[in-house]
């Protein structure tokens, strides 16, 4: 689950959960711009994600556990 209030970005990730085609257009006709996937969530998944969202605070700080992973918004993909 992804949570944003950017349009941008909720357009490019719809896209890429159609595995690449703009929802809503035929097959057939469309173009496809970049590679996407296809991922199934189980319901109960779901729920159970509904569920930690609700108690997690609306601030938390950056618990430092992943200072070995790159900062992916330096990368000029995602600029």
């Amino acid at each position: 689950m992804i949570l944003t209030d950017d349009k941008d970005a909720y357009d490019w990730l719809r896209q890429a959960r159609h595995n690449g085609k703009h929802p809503g257009t035929n097959i057939w006709e469309d173009k496809f711009e970049i590679i996407g996937w296809d991922m199934y969530m189980k319901p109960v998944d779901a729920l159970l994600g509904l569920a930690l969202l609700r108690n997690i605070p609306s601030n938390n700080e950056d618990c430092g556990c992943q200072s070995n992973y790159p900062d992916l918004s330096e990368q000029d993909v995602f600029k």
